[in-house]
């Protein structure tokens, strides 16, 4: 990134700011709860629209000792204001030790653009 025309210099060369839209965490809050955050807002429609935070097809969670994918039934809203969203589970998460993987391919903003980064 350059110097660019935004405030303090932080936009690209005679662009416009860049705004990324990525997943900014996620943690476990139960057995079968994730709680994740993006870094601004999703596209929120339905939860049978491609591309919808609220789609479980968006979102892929598995662990990463085995690669076994976790089946997520149901994403609600948490925070608005924060855009923290909670992922309910079929599966029960493994134990502190073992690390999982947490992505949101299709996922959108709320003006369309792609979620960037390979998640968490």
């Amino acid at each position: 990134m350059g110097w660019g025309t935004g405030a303090w210099g932080t936009s690209p060369w005679g662009g416009e700011s860049l705004v990324v839209f990525s997943l900014a965490g996620a943690f476990a809050v139960g057995p079968q709860l994730v709680r994740v955050q993006l870094s601004r807002a999703p596209k929120a429609t339905d939860a049978t629209d491609a591309g919808s935070v609220f789609n479980p097809e968006t979102w892929t969670l598995s662990r990463l000792d085995t690669g076994h994918a976790l089946t997520i039934l149901l994403v609600e809203e948490y925070d608005p204001t924060l855009f923290v969203y909670d992922l309910h589970l079929l599966e029960t998460l493994s134990t502190h030790n073992v690390q999982h993987a947490i992505a949101a391919p299709s996922l959108v903003a709320d003006d369309g653009t792609p979620i960037s980064g390979g998640g968490l």
